[in-house]
């Protein structure tokens, strides 16, 4: 049983939907990995969009610079300040969590509109404790971003190699849209951790993570096969869903690194 585990890789996903970036550190915040699900297209009654419903999001690639986010699709790009004033405030929906968030200015959505060929309004998560998570364990709640459902996505290394071994070909770890992947030595043992922690910050387990049809769509190209789900039915299904990887909550902010030695919990 593994007592401590190492952190491969760290990745944000600064909006919903797009491309992720790999960082060498980041700031753990209780809404999640700092800049990631900061910003969010809706559609004109507020609801989000995703590569479920539009896998043109494939292609949005993200930079994070000192002072700003840029955004880029098919070869055009668009700079975001951090600090870009909020134009107003806006009620907006993310599956059943409805909250308020702010819109910026009508010259980002005139950019992902054109681009995404659907009229489109870019959202900023400009205030953290806007969306409220609730759970049925302690601590029972908690903030988070635009995220589907927990601040915090975590992946074991041998969960995403077994897969490549039964699927025969490598699985860009995209598809699972992690937060964070450490070392394991076996295929999902990450099921069984309650925490990992250092002395700067700790993130709890809360439940398995449910996954769509996302998972099918290639992050390169943004065509959809079935063929992971396919192949998790055949040993990851519990009731009528397929867990892969786990959601993690905030218990303790800090900075995290690449290389960085997590101690585990276990259940």
């Amino acid at each position: 049983m593994m007592k401590y585990t190492i952190v491969k890789e760290l990745i944000v996903y600064p909006i919903k939907g797009g491309q992720g970036i790999q960082l060498d550190q980041v700031d753990v915040q209780k809404e999640g990995l700092q800049h990631d699900r900061r910003w969010m297209l809706v559609e004109e009654d507020g609801t989000f969009i995703s590569q479920r419903n539009f896998p043109e999001l494939t292609q949005l690639k993200v930079r994070l610079n000192e002072r700003s986010l840029q955004a880029e699709i098919n070869g055009d790009s668009i700079e975001i300040p951090f600090d870009a004033p909020i134009a107003s405030l806006e009620t907006v929906h993310v599956w059943k969590s409805t909250f308020t968030a702010g819109h910026l200015s009508e010259k980002y959505d005139q950019f992902f509109s054109d681009h995404l060929g659907k009229s489109l309004r870019l959202i900023n998560l400009n205030d953290k404790k806007s969306r409220v998570k609730e759970f049925p364990t302690a601590p029972f709640k908690t903030t988070v971003s635009f995220a589907d459902g927990y601040p915090i996505l975590l992946l074991g290394q041998k969960s995403l190699d077994h897969l490549s071994e039964l699927m025969e070909k490598r699985i860009d770890p995209a598809v699972f849209r992690p937060n964070l992947i450490v070392e394991s030595k076996e295929p999902h043992e990450e099921d069984g951790w309650t925490s990992l922690y250092s002395n700067l910050v700790e993130i709890q387990s809360v439940k398995p993570c449910a996954r769509c049809q996302v998972i099918n769509i290639d992050p390169v190209t943004g065509i959809s096969t079935p063929t992971v789900t396919k192949k998790l039915v055949a040993y990851r299904r519990d009731g009528n869903v397929l867990n892969f990887g786990m959601n993690m909550i905030v218990n303790q902010e800090g900075k995290i690194c690449v290389g960085d030695r997590l101690e585990i919990n276990h259940r």
